[in-house]
C-alpha cells in the first residue's frame, strides 16, 4: 500500500504534470504557428527576388528586341522558370496567411470573428493571383503559344498579343497586391491588438496598404506598392520566426 502511494506523485513528477507543464504544452500550436508564418513569408519574397533575376538576364539576351515567338523560342525554359517562381510565391504565401490568420483567430473574440474571415479572405485572394501570374507566364511557351507563330505570322501582331499578355500578368499581379494589401491592414489592426505582432510591424503594414493607393491617384504610376506589401510580408515573416524561437514559458 505504501509503495503504490509513493510510486504515484513519482509517476506524476516524471510526466511533467503541473501548471507549468500545461503553459508550455499551450504555447506549442502557437510557435508551430509563428514558424510556418514565418517560413511562409520568407519563402514567398525569397522566389519573388528570383524573378528579376530571370528577367535582367533575358533582357540582356534580347537586346534592344521586342518580344516575339522568334525570340520565345530562343529562350524556351524562361517562362518556365518564372511560372515555377510565382508559384513559389503562391505557396508561401498560401503558409504565411493560413497561419498567421489561425493565430489571430486562436486570441479575438467572437465579435472580431467576421472582419477576422475578411481579412483572411483577402490574404488568401492575394496568394491565389500568382497562381494566375504563373500560368499567364507560362501560356506563351506552351502548344497555343506555339501555334501563334503559325496564325500570326507577323511580328507585329505576335508582339501585339504578347503585350496583351503581359497586361494579363500585371492584372494578376496588381490583383495578389491589392488583396496582401489588405490582408496587411488586417494583421496590421486585428493582429496587433491581438498581439500577433508589434507596433513596428504593424507601422509598416499600414504603410505598405497605403502605398498601394498611389495609382489610384496617380495614373500610369509604377506599382510600387507591390514592393511596400511584400516588403511587410518579409518583415512580418522574419519577425514571425524569431517569435517562434522564443522559450515555451516565458
Amino acid at each position: 500500500m505504501s509503495t503504490s502511494s509513493a510510486s504515484a506523485p513519482a509517476s506524476g513528477s516524471e510526466s511533467g504534470s503541473g501548471p507549468e507543464s500545461a503553459a508550455r504544452d499551450a504555447r506549442w500550436p502557437e510557435r508551430r504557428l509563428y514558424r510556418t508564418a514565418g517560413l511562409g513569408g520568407i519563402i514567398a519574397v525569397g522566389a519573388w527576388l528570383g524573378q528579376p533575376v530571370v528577367v535582367a538576364v533575358a533582357s540582356a539576351a534580347a537586346g534592344d528586341e521586342f518580344a516575339t515567338m522568334a525570340l520565345l523560342q530562343e529562350r524556351p525554359y524562361s517562362g518556365v522558370i518564372e511560372a515555377v517562381i510565382f508559384l513559389g510565391m503562391a505557396v508561401g504565401l498560401f503558409a504565411f496567411v493560413r497561419a498567421s490568420s489561425r493565430l489571430v483567430r486562436r486570441r479575438t473574440g467572437p465579435d472580431e470573428l467576421t472582419w477576422a474571415r475578411v481579412g483572411e479572405a483577402f490574404g488568401y485572394v492575394g496568394a491565389a493571383a500568382w497562381i494566375g501570374v504563373a500560368s499567364a507566364s507560362l501560356t506563351p511557351f506552351t502548344s497555343v503559344g506555339l501555334g501563334l507563330a503559325e496564325t500570326l505570322p507577323d511580328a507585329t501582331s505576335q508582339m501585339a498579343v504578347l503585350y496583351a499578355n503581359a497586361f494579363l500578368i500585371t492584372a494578376f499581379g496588381l490583383t495578389g497586391a491589392i488583396g496582401l494589401g489588405g490582408y496587411a491592414a488586417f494583421l496590421a489592426t486585428a493582429g496587433r491588438r491581438a498581439g500577433v505582432i508589434g507596433w513596428p510591424v504593424a507601422l509598416i503594414g499600414f504603410a505598405a496598404t497605403v502605398a498601394l493607393a498611389v495609382p489610384f491617384f496617380v495614373p500610369f504610376s509604377a506599382p510600387w506598392g507591390a514592393v511596400g506589401v511584400l516588403t511587410f510580408v518579409l518583415v512580418a515573416g522574419g519577425a514571425f520566426l524569431l517569435r517562434s524561437r522564443r522559450p515555451a514559458v516565458e
